[in-house]
């Protein structure tokens, strides 16, 4: 039976044969079963059929788009369905202009606008109130000055200049008020998750123009507007603005607008361009404004109409019936159009049966069923008589029947005869979930040879990472099971986990823990779970190695996919701080879902598996450290550790005795470098403002912010000094002077203050607003928010050199890299000067996006990007290295640490995302042998960076394999006495001529009084860094190590007896700290 045509009701009057219609009399009431119908269509159109999306513009006259986005809004929040909506419509948007013309994006009569227009009139006037208030308030204690700065339109050309000050600091004030920390706290969810749409669209399809689309959004389509209406709007109420308000409202918001969008003004507009130097200077507020607003939210659930708008849903009845045809045509597209036709053709089919069963009839009332079957085969009718008594539940029963027969999606094309073994065959060749996992592994290596997880899992676990570290009772709160099926259906079907969809974090942990759940046998056989059983119950040292003998005598595909997941749930353990997920809750959400869906646990065998989950969770480096080694590439930086807790973007960090400083907002958060533990959390208040800057000097923590400079001392949370000067956002420790370098946000000043008694040295004059500092050997370079960059001397003060328009934008950092200083800005550019001259040697243009962060390490520089990569240059200029798919968002901050406990360097990275990495960076050694070829990006492992393969972060260019170092012999002593013969059989690398002629200049030691013996000057630390040696002082004197594993490499007796420079000083002699 291909389906049923037509259902027939009519009702006899007495015996006689013929039969009356039920007749309606309001036909623009809608029938429940339509109602249904009608949203069941909508959701149709929303969840599967994008095509229709993007072309409802088409199917209504542009003077109904009001109408036609209220109604949708209203549907959406009734099916709660608004922000997939809202996402669509802005996607689409960007998909259909992003290539041809970025610029044109949300511009004109555009229906995403209308549609997010409609939906802030409805949540976001509270809102609007509290940003616009303030700002038309300030405006009207002017009276009924105007603050024109037009000469045309000026009564008295002598205020100009009043007037311009005036202007200027009206629109500071409203600038401040709109970025404050308070008015980003205040704002709803609401809006932030829109921001965040435009973000993640932005990003994807229009990076340059971030700032004009997320800027667009909020202040073109939302404040702008709410300033300059704001009499319609409801911000000032019983009061009507003078034209004159309305006329410094709207200069003011020119001029904002312009200054989020980052765009100065020019000659059309002659008598503005003055503001053009308070652009350049405060771009980087709005800037940091909109990465703020616009980071990933949870999605907020809108609060359920208590009625459904009857009207909304006849008005989208008669739009789908006004395009039956049409609608249908474009379903087709996305092979719905049978099942659309299913449901429109449902539309007025059930109104006389539903005005039937709602109607009251006596009970002997005959009536007449007739009912039409129409197959392949002809058309079959049939007719069924009775009371209506007896017929009315029958009739309801059919009818719902058929309903439920609406609501399905066309089955798929029956296999040709024959053909169903291979039909079969194909379809399970996708399967991913409840499918053996050897079986799954060996079919998806014949596309992926170096996979070791199943694609999905590895999707998913990235996700979690990425996106869901600090969220609150991740792996206990279920997902929605609707969306986990649908899901579920799509990955069965050979698609990809998208991580660009807008999916809800536990959705993805409730699919990660239904496959392993769902495993035949389970990840732990029944063998294994009595195993586990069993060392769940002893103590705890023999219950590690029990545990890792059971893990290690799994099938290999399951220890690969058992190790990856653990991983990250070792992880998320480091947070639960923040997530409430410690590694015992982490054992009880997921130890169900890794042994036989057969096995029946009981109270105390489900206790003893938790306890030994548990254990493989907290001790992961321990149980798993034979998996890592095969997993893991040690020649290659590789993720180790990640760490949420901060609320907001991650904006600075920097490091001081074994302790981690990471900054947003006003918080500060303390954590342990060697164990990556949580310690304390400092609050610097809101009188202090917004964290811009940090830097460690002498113990104590110098914190720039964009209202006070203020001083803490890490190990207690308590502040040292406060208020040395207002507003900063860059600071660089001078060791030569002991002393920082302080930048300010008001004026084109440089602060300089000593580090020990925290006192003003000296005030020097800029030539700009600086933006960054860095102390390079004896100079202090300082780039601007114009692009500029300038050259200090370290004692003096003195302007050595003055480099105009470097850069195009802002310089975020600046990096000494030997004989070369390294300048990174926000036009995407590493320019390289020459340290000694200055002059300029190289320009590096292979970023997508601004570049926020440079650090030199380990002979390489490490570049952070606004496109959330890390680029690892050789300081020879050459790209070796791309790090990806470690943070969702841009790159704030480098700091290279030593782990005494590991041996290794490890590199922390901060994110706007509010969470931090840990990178173990290879040794110096394994660099040097390492010979690496093209990984390419189409490969599952490039694209899933952390747990494909041999899990590497990046893919690198074709290196030549580099020799090792020269050996040095064990015996230096008994060598001495062959002189000169030693030296020229041990030729020093280029690294260590740099370190003899530091040496012998006498920048590290020098002779003292004491014939042959050392003393240090212009050192005033343990260590010391040149290229990648670190050296180190003792009382045993002085050591050279490797910077990359701080091996012992050589003492300064070794080096000397290889270099004819110093052969002045003893060999044998001691260095004495000063």
């Amino acid at each position: 039976m291909s389906g049923v045509r037509a259902l027939g009701l009519r009702l006899r009057k007495g015996k006689t044969p013929s039969a009356d219609h039920i007749q309606i009399k309001d036909e623009t009431k809608l029938s429940k079963t339509e109602q249904d119908i009608v949203i069941k269509a909508f959701l149709c159109i929303l969840e599967q059929s994008p095509t229709i999306m993007s072309s409802f513009g088409l199917l209504v006259p542009s003077g109904e788009y009001d109408q036609l986005c209220s109604v949708l809004v209203d549907l959406s929040i009734l099916t709660g369905t608004t922000f997939p909506m809202i996402r669509s419509f802005i996607q689409d948007e960007f998909e259909k202009n992003s290539k041809e013309d970025p610029g044109s994006i949300m511009r004109g009569n555009c229906l995403a606008s209308k549609l997010i227009k409609q939906f802030l009139n409805r949540i976001g006037a509270g809102y609007l109130k509290e940003v616009c208030a303030p700002v038309i308030s300030q405006l009207t204690e002017l009276g009924d000055r105007v603050l024109e700065i037009d000469p045309v339109k000026m009564d008295r050309p002598d205020d100009l200049e009043a007037n311009k000050k005036e202007l200027l600091e009206k629109v500071r004030n409203t600038v401040q008020h709109i970025v404050s920390p308070e008015m980003i706290h205040k704002m709803p969810l609401e809006i932030k998750t829109i921001a965040s749409y435009f973000a993640e669209f932005a990003n994807a399809y229009a990076p340059s123009q971030f700032y004009p689309l997320v800027g667009g959004f909020l202040l073109l389509r939302y404040i702008n507007p709410g300033l300059i209406n704001a009499e319609q709007t409801g911000v000032i109420a019983d009061t009507k603005m003078t034209p004159n308000v309305r006329r410094n409202i709207t200069l003011i918001t020119k001029i904002v607008q312009n200054l989020s969008n980052g765009i100065e003004f020019t000659q059309k507009e002659q008598y503005m361009t003055w503001l053009n130097d308070f652009i350049k200077a405060n771009s980087w507020r709005m800037e940091k404004y909109f990465q703020t607003v616009s980071l990933p939210v949870n999605v907020p659930k809108l609060a359920e109409p208590k009625t459904q708008s009857e009207a909304d849903i006849r008005w989208f009845h008669n739009l789908l019936t006004k395009n039956t045809d049409r609608l249908i045509q474009l379903a087709e597209e996305d092979k719905m159009g049978d099942y659309m036709g299913e449901l429109l053709d449902g539309l007025g089919q059930y109104r006389h049966i539903d005005k039937f069963l709602e109607k009251k009839y006596s009970a002997d009332q005959p009536a007449t069923i007739r009912l039409s079957i129409e197959t392949q085969e002809g058309t079959y009718e049939e007719a069924l008589e009775g009371s209506v008594l007896l017929l009315q539940p029958l009739i309801l029963k059919l009818t719902s029947e058929i309903s439920k027969h609406a609501k399905k999606q066309p089955k798929p094309t029956e296999p040709k005869k024959g053909d169903s073994k291979n039909s079969t065959k194909e379809d399970n060749s996708t399967k991913v979930f409840g499918r053996n996992l050897e079986e799954l592994m060996a079919q998806q290596q014949t596309k992926f040879p170096s996979l070791r997880v199943p694609v999905f899992l590895q999707d998913a676990l990235q996700f979690i990472l990425l996106r869901g570290l600090g969220t609150e009772g991740i792996f206990r709160i279920s997902g929605d099971k609707g969306l986990m099926d649908t899901l579920k259906k799509e990955i069965d079907k050979g698609e990809r986990l998208n991580g660009s969809r807008q999916m809800d974090i536990n959705d993805v942990t409730g699919l990660v823990k239904s496959f392993f759940r769902e495993l035949p046998g389970g990840i732990f056989s029944n063998t294994n779970f009595e195993q586990l059983v069993s060392a769940g119950l002893l103590i705890h040292s023999t219950q590690i190695e029990r545990i890792r003998t059971v893990v290690l005598s799994l099938p290999k595909s399951h220890q690969y996919a058992l190790e990856a997941l653990m991983r990250v749930l070792w992880i998320i353990s480091y947070s639960s701080a923040t997530n409430n997920m410690t590694s015992s809750n982490l054992s009880i959400s997921i130890g169900p879902s890794l042994i036989d869906s057969h096995v029946s646990l009981t109270t105390d065998n489900a206790s003893s598996l938790n306890s030994s989950v548990e254990v493989m969770i907290s001790c992961y480096e321990v149980i798993f450290k034979d998996i890592i080694a095969q997993v893991e590439d040690p020649t290659l930086p590789i993720l180790k550790m990640k760490l949420a807790g901060h609320k907001k973007s991650i904006t600075s960090m920097t490091c001081t005795d074994g302790l981690v400083c990471t900054s947003s907002g006003s918080i500060m958060r303390i954590w342990d470098s060697e164990k990556f533990t949580f310690l304390r959390e400092i609050d610097v208040g809101t009188t202090n403002g917004t964290i811009l800057a940090t830097l460690a000097a002498n113990d104590f923590i110098w914190c720039a912010a964009d209202k006070n400079l203020s001083i803490w001392n890490p190990q207690n949370g308590e502040m040292k000094l406060a208020n040395l000067h207002k507003g900063a956002s860059t600071l660089t420790f001078v060791p030569g002077t002991n002393s920082v370098w302080v930048n300010s946000l008001e004026q084109p000043i440089i602060f300089i203050y000593h580090t020990g008694t925290f006192k003003l040295l000296k005030k020097i004059n800029a030539p700009e607003h600086i933006f960054s500092l860095a102390s390079i050997d004896k100079q202090v370079w300082g780039g601007s928010s114009m692009g500029s960059l300038f050259v200090w001397d370290f004692q003096t003060g003195n302007l050595i050199k003055e480099m105009k328009m470097v850069h195009k934008k802002k310089v975020n950092s600046i990096a000494g890299v030997e004989n070369h200083v390294w300048s990174a800005s926000d036009d995407g550019v590493i320019v390289v000067h020459r340290k000694d001259t200055q002059e300029e040697e190289k320009r590096i243009e292979t970023h997508s996006g601004k570049v926020k962060q440079l650090v030199f390490h380990n002979d390489q520089v490490w570049c952070g990007s606004w496109d959330m990569s890390i680029k690892i240059f050789e300081k020879t200029f050459e790209l070796v290295h791309e790090i990806r798919d470690v943070h969702s968002d841009a790159i704030s901050g480098f700091e290279p640490i030593f782990n005494k406990s590991r041996d290794r360097f490890l590199m922390w990275v901060a994110s706007y995302d509010a969470t931090v990495t840990i990178l173990v960076l290879p040794s110096r050694k394994s660099l040097l042998q390492r010979k690496t070829t093209v990984a390419p990006r189409s490969m599952i492992a490039a694209k899933s960076s952390l747990f494909a393969g041999d899990r590497r972060t990046f893919a690198s260019k074709v290196e030549v394999e580099a020799p090792p170092p020269p050996a040095v012999p064990a015996d230096v002593e008994s060598k001495s006495k062959q002189g000169d013969w030693f030296f020229e059989k041990m030729q020093r690398t280029e690294a260590e001529n740099t370190l003899v002629a530091c040496l012998a200049n006498a920048f590290l030691i020098r002779p003292s009084s004491t014939s042959g013996s050392f003393a240090l000057s212009k050192f005033n630390h343990d260590t010391r860094q040149i290229g990648h040696w670190i050296i180190a002082t003792s009382a045993a004197g002085l050591q050279i190590r490797d910077s990359s594993d701080n091996t012992l490499y050589a003492t300064l007796m070794e080096l000397v007896l290889r270099s004819p420079e110093l052969k002045g000083y003893h060999p044998a002699a001691q260095v004495k700290r000063l």
